[in-house]
Formats: C-alpha cells, structure tokens, sequence
C-alpha cells in the first residue's frame, strides 16, 4: 500500500468517525490521547466494537448541521493530511446539530494518527480539544462560545 492509498483510507476512516470496520484490523485500537478524565473515552486504547456502538449513539443523538445537507452524526470537514513511513496524520474539524437541542452547536478540532499494518488500519490514536467536549456535555455555552470564536480566529 502505498501513501497516496493510506491517504485515501485515513480520510474514510476520519470522515466516518474514525472507524470503518473493513479498513481495520482485528486487533484495532482507537485511543483518544488525553487525561481519563477530560473526555469520557480517554485513558486507554478501545477495540473497534466500542467504537462502533459509540458511533451509532453520535447518529442517534446528532444530525449534520443545514449547511452540510442530511445527515446522521458528526459532519467531518478534513483540514489537512500527511503521510509518512506507516503512518497519517489528519487534522479535521467535527460539526454536528444535537437533535435534543436544535438551537445549539458541536464544533471541534482534531488531529489523529492513523497507524497502519499489512494495508489495514491497526491503530488510532486522537487528539481532540478536551475543553469543549466537557463544556458541551455539561451545557456550558459561554464556554463553547469562547472556544469557537478562538478557532475561528
């Protein structure tokens, strides 16, 4: 497999959540990089069916924002790629609508390291900004607010 074909795989894998389960290999890992207790998946590596189940709940409780057209769960928007060795690195922003709350928003950015291992995906490692996923779960949109206007600066 070569890098421009890695490529094309990590950008599947990110604009789907992270996870495809044909791109990966039975032993995957996803890992969000961060301390346990800013983000509710941080800590330790996970295998691709806590993921999934995850995923599903995002489609459950999120919709793509109108400027995206339909869609169920979060709408990636992929800002960079890089490839190297047995590796790619994507930096991406996430936008999502909550269902319960369609007057607010999720916006947030991420990086993530898409190891590879005989043309699958064999590991996930994902840094994302920590800060707003806990002021979004806790309903803080002074919070929110102040972090997407820092970005969009």
């Amino acid at each position: 497999m070569d890098l421009d074909d890695m490529k094309r795989v990590a950008q599947t894998m990110a604009e789907n959540g992270g996870l495809v389960p044909g791109l990966v290999t039975d032993d995957f890992e996803f890992t969000v990089e961060a301390h346990p207790s800013s983000h509710p998946a941080a800590g330790r590596p996970h295998p691709a069916s806590e993921i999934l189940s995850g995923l599903e709940r995002a489609k459950e409780m999120f919709r793509y924002p109108d400027e995206y057209g339909p869609g169920d769960g979060l709408k990636t928007i992929i800002r960079s790629m890089t490839a190297e060795d047995d590796r790619v690195v994507v930096e991406a922003e996430t936008h999502a609508v909550p269902r319960a709350n369609p007057a607010s928003r999720y916006t947030n950015y991420t990086v993530a390291i898409y190891v590879f291992r005989d043309g699958k995906v064999a590991r996930a490692r994902v840094y994302e900004d920590t800060a707003f996923v806990q002021a979004f779960a806790h309903g803080e949109p002074e919070v929110m607010s102040e972090i997407d206007t820092t970005m969009e600066s």
